[in-house]
């Protein structure tokens, strides 16, 4: 059995070794093999602080955070995030295929808002494969035509990194693609207004240069262009074109 850790992340000397890429793709999920001693990483403050146990062969295989926390030999101070930003990867580290998958309806339960913030916490954790996970999702919403944009989502993507993420791209590509996706920006005063009008105008331009038609833009869809990919690995999923 995994060893019970001290309440907060305490490191351990001898834990260097030679790491593989970060996974990216589906089939590289963990089994058995990752579950070691356990740690214990304490989120939020006072009463509302809870405490997960994680172990530390799944943090170094998903996350590349981790993986330097474990091996510099140093506490790191979690960035700050909810309860339901850590609940969300802890479940889908432990049961990728039953907890949160782009293939069945679970995550028809969870919110867009609380998507893109933990697209935006597996980006700060370094966890590809879950980022990847979260793209796959939103874009079946898309697909399915489920989904008009609040424009609270687009500042909430926007306002991290400034908007320079594959999230922020595909949010832009959606607009430029498909009028009316937004919601009355009557109902809502939105602070990257100009931020989005400089990424959509961009990928109007973009698209023109590419695409004769809009559906040959659609048939050439690809989600690979808003994932995070080790070098030389793509989806290999079969997934190119626009179903919606």
């Amino acid at each position: 059995m995994a060893e019970r850790p001290n309440k907060k992340i305490k490191l351990e000397a001898g834990e260097t070794r030679k790491e593989e890429p970060l996974p990216s793709t589906p089939d590289k999920h963990g089994g058995v093999e990752l579950i070691d001693k356990a740690i214990c990483i304490e989120v939020g403050r006072g009463d509302e602080q809870e405490t997960f146990d994680l172990h530390k062969g799944f943090l170094r295989h998903y996350s590349g955070f981790f993986r330097r926390a474990i091996e510099e030999l140093e506490e790191k101070k979690q960035k700050k995030g909810s309860i339901d930003s850590i609940e969300l990867p802890r479940n889908w580290m432990y049961s990728p295929t039953h907890q949160l998958s782009a293939k069945n309806e679970y995550h028809s339960n969870i919110d867009t808002a609380d998507l893109i913030q933990l697209w935006c916490f597996a980006d700060r954790l370094e966890i590809p494969m879950l980022q990847n996970l979260v793209i796959d999702i939103i874009i079946r919403r898309f697909q399915r035509r489920e989904l008009t944009l609040r424009c609270s989502w687009l500042d909430q993507a926007y306002h991290y990194k400034d908007g320079l993420t594959h999230l922020a791209n595909l949010l832009a590509w959606r607009v430029a693609n498909f009028p009316g996706a937004v919601q009355s920006k009557r109902e809502y005063h939105m602070s990257c207004l100009a931020k989005l009008s400089h990424a959509v105008t961009l990928q109007r331009l973009q698209i023109r240069a590419d695409f004769a038609t809009s559906l040959e833009l659609k048939r050439n869809f690809d989600p690979c262009v808003f994932h995070e990919h080790e070098p030389n690995v793509n989806c290999g999923s079969g997934r190119k074109g626009w179903t919606g």
